[in-house]
């Protein structure tokens, strides 16, 4: 539903269930023999429907430690597997199919509506996590990107046009 900038990470997702999505998931992951945890990326095409797999991460993402109810919660999945008991069958912590996540929708716009009206994902119970989601991104922390700031700044600063005066101009000399 929205990402940072036109080709970045996902800070808005929408949880639907989609059969293409789904047999293709499942067709994928018995012919490559995962196990565990991975996360596939799909957009679907408006005007088609048809929906397209555009990234595989072979690791937790953003959303898997949601409990999204039967058959869609992978906590529960691994706690079941670990312990040898049955899945339980739980309804979906969130009540909303949207899902804002932290810290990046944050970052991308503090004022973003989906703040308020998305299940905004933050993990409130550990608040040194939180703080450190809303400090700036690592790539523009630390002595090195301080310095990258500051000399990108000057070469912005004198490469400036000088600025116009105010009011009238005092004639030049001729010497």
């Amino acid at each position: 539903m929205q990402t940072h900038g036109t080709t970045g990470p996902a800070t808005v997702v929408r949880v639907i269930d989609h059969d293409g999505m789904s047999d293709g998931a499942e067709r994928l992951v018995r012919a490559l023999g995962l196990s565990g945890l991975c996360g596939l990326d799909f957009v679907i095409e408006s005007g088609t429907g048809l929906e397209y797999l555009i990234e595989m991460n072979l690791r937790a993402t953003p959303t898997c430690h949601l409990s999204l109810g039967t058959g869609r919660d992978l906590p529960a999945a691994l706690c079941a597997w670990v312990l040898g008991k049955p899945l339980p069958q739980l309804p979906s912590a969130i009540a909303n199919e949207r899902i804002a996540l932290f810290p990046g929708e944050c970052q991308r716009d503090p004022r973003s509506t989906h703040l308020s009206t998305a299940h905004h994902d933050v993990p409130w119970v550990a608040m040194d996590l939180v703080r450190d989601g809303l400090d700036l991104p690592w790539e523009q922390r630390g002595y090195a990107a301080r310095l990258r700031a500051w000399v990108k700044s000057r070469r912005a600063t004198s490469e400036a046009p000088a600025p116009a005066r105010a009011g009238p101009r005092a004639p030049d000399r001729v010497r």
